[in-house]
C-alpha cells in the first residue's frame, strides 16, 4: 500500500523509483500483496517482455494458496490478458471458483458477472449460480455484488429463481449507495 502511495503521488509528488524499491523489497520477503501488485502492474504493462509476463504469472501462481486475490488476479488476466494471448477461460474459472470458496467477494462478483451474461469460452451460463455468487458477495458488503443484486430484484431474474421485489430492491441500493457506488445511484 506504501508503494502504491509513492507510485501515484497520493499525499505528494510522484516516486517511482521509491515504490518500485519498496515492492522489491517486500517481494524478496514473500509479502503477499506486494507481490500481487507487482506482478499485476508487469501483467497489464503495455510492453512488458515474455520473460517478465511469465515471472509474473510464475509469482502469482507460487503464492496463491496462501494468498487467494493472487488467484483473483491470475483468473482475471486469463480472462482479460492484455498482450495480445489467448483466453484461458477453464484456468480462470478454475482460479476464481477456488477464490469465491475461500471467501472472496471479488472473485464471487466475476463469477455472476461470467455466469449470468455467458461470457464465450467460459463454462456455460448458468444464471442460478449466478445469483448465488452475487448473493454471496452483496452479503460480504461488495458494493458492485449489491447493486446488481438490487437490479435483479427491480426487474426480477426467473432464470435465477429471483421474483420482482421492489422491497428487496431498494434494501440493497440503499446498501450500495451507501458506499459511494456508481451503479447503484443508476437503480
Amino acid at each position: 500500500a506504501l508503494a502504491k502511495c509513492y507510485r501515484e503521488g497520493l499525499g505528494g509528488s510522484p516516486n517511482v523509483l521509491l515504490a518500485d524499491r519498496l515492492l522489491e523489497e517486500s517481494r524478496q520477503q514473500r509479502f503477499a500483496p506486494a507481490i500481487t501488485d507487482s506482478a499485476v502492474t508487469v501483467l497489464n504493462k503495455r510492453g512488458s517482455s515474455p520473460e517478465n509476463i511469465r515471472d509474473a504469472i510464475q509469482a502469482l501462481e507460487s503464492i496463491k494458496a496462501d494468498f487467494p486475490l493472487a488467484g483473483v488476479q491470475l483468473g482475471r488476466y486469463y480472462l482479460y490478458p492484455p498482450h495480445n494471448s489467448p483466453v484461458n477461460a477453464d484456468q480462470a474459472a478454475a482460479l476464481l471458483t477456488k477464490a469465491a470458496e475461500d471467501g472472496l467477494s471479488e472473485a464471487r462478483s466475476l463469477l455472476f458477472n461470467l455466469y449470468y451474461t455467458g461470457r464465450p469460452g467460459f463454462p456455460k451460463k448458468d444464471e442460478g449460480l449466478a445469483a448465488r455468487w452475487v448473493r454471496a458477495a452483496a452479503e460480504q458488503g461488495h458494493p458492485g455484488a449489491q447493486a446488481r443484486l438490487a437490479t435483479l430484484y427491480r426487474t426480477g431474474a426467473p432464470g435465477a429463481g429471483i421474483r420482482k421485489d421492489v422491497a428487496e430492491a431498494i434494501k440493497w441500493a440503499d446498501s450500495a449507495a451507501s458506499q459511494d457506488s456508481e451503479p447503484a445511484h443508476t437503480i
